[in-house]
């Protein structure tokens, strides 16, 4: 009886350790989904959407943490100059653009070659029946260049989606449906229909759409007015002879350590590395370019830089 009484307390013992180890293991997982739940994306570094729409994968120190230490895009290494690319698929000189990967204003778009690499080159049409709002006229297809298009009646429209608020003219993205790019406009009243809404085929923000020479060539994307986090990026700068690595103060090198780097032409940058100021063009004017979030180095003019930081204080 007394060995019985043994077998049955380690048992019990081992019983309510289990059960400690389960519930332990609950409030983990618990915990983590809670923090990537308050994940404020607004909040992280570095060039977001461009390394959303290159395709890369994003690094964690931690499995829970909400932004990312740095991103995989070893994808990129290996790129042609004599390819187009988008969502993941290659394409010709000379191939048209399939439907499966068109939105809607990608009108006979073709596989072009060019002095330095290849990129999808798109024709739109030039004359909108001036009947229908601006925004109508994109979202129903035609697509057209307007330069004098009256944004008035935009301009005072504001949509509530998710929590957010945002203008007239402005787009976004509903939780419901993450692959829906809708836009805020006259008569929306919370329904994401196809008036207001189109399913996207492809990131609209796609650097290897028709800018893969630059990425080819690891140029860093410039942002003038935009929150690199949320926005595209239209110029670039890219590696010229007289560039150089202004390196910060580190007591022990992030390189022995195992960091990732930033990769810009044949130079590399630590994390807080920065390129020297070289005014190439009218577009690297006042623009500061330092290594954020690996292995792209983000550009951006000093002043949005600025005010971003001092967003993030408060």
């Amino acid at each position: 009886m007394t060995g019985l009484g043994k077998s049955s307390c380690s048992s019990v013992q081992k019983c309510v350790l289990l059960i400690f180890l389960l519930l332990v293991a609950v409030y983990v997982t618990g915990q983590e989904l809670v923090s990537k739940e308050n994940c404020d994306k607004t909040k992280c570094p570095g060039p977001l959407r461009h390394y959303k729409g290159l395709g890369c994968t994003p690094i964690y120190a931690n499995p829970n943490d909400c932004c990312a230490k740095a991103y995989e895009c070893s994808h990129l290494d290996n790129l042609s100059p004599n390819k187009c690319y988008v969502n993941g698929r290659e394409y010709n000189i000379g191939q048209m653009l399939k439907p499966e990967d068109s939105n809607r204003c990608d009108l006979n778009c073709t596989c072009t070659h060019y002095d330095d690499g290849a990129g999808f080159n798109c024709s739109g049409v030039e004359y909108c029946p001036h009947e229908q709002s601006c925004l109508e006229r994109r979202m129903r297809g035609l697509c057209c260049r307007d330069s004098t298009c009256d944004l008035t009646e935009i301009e005072k429209q504001v949509c509530n989606v998710d929590g957010e608020v945002y203008q007239g003219g402005e787009t976004f993205s509903p939780k419901s449906n993450p692959k829906l790019e809708c836009y805020c406009m006259p008569g929306y009243t919370g329904e994401n229909i196809e008036l207001f809404c189109e399913e996207l085929k492809r990131e609209t923000c796609s650097p290897l759409f028709e800018q893969a020479a630059q990425i080819r060539q690891k140029c860093a994307p410039v942002y003038y007015f935009q929150d690199p986090r949320d926005s595209c990026a239209f110029v670039y700068r890219c590696p010229v002879e007289s560039d150089i690595v202004v390196q910060k103060e580190r007591v022990t090198s992030d390189s022995k350590k195992g960091n990732k780097m930033c990769q810009y032409g044949n130079l590399t940058l630590n994390i807080g590395d920065e390129l020297n100021q070289v005014q190439t063009d009218i577009f690297s004017a006042n623009v500061n370019c330092v290594c954020e979030v690996p292995p792209i180095v983000t550009c951006q003019r000093k002043q949005e830089a600025a005010q971003l930081s001092s967003k993030e204080r408060f």
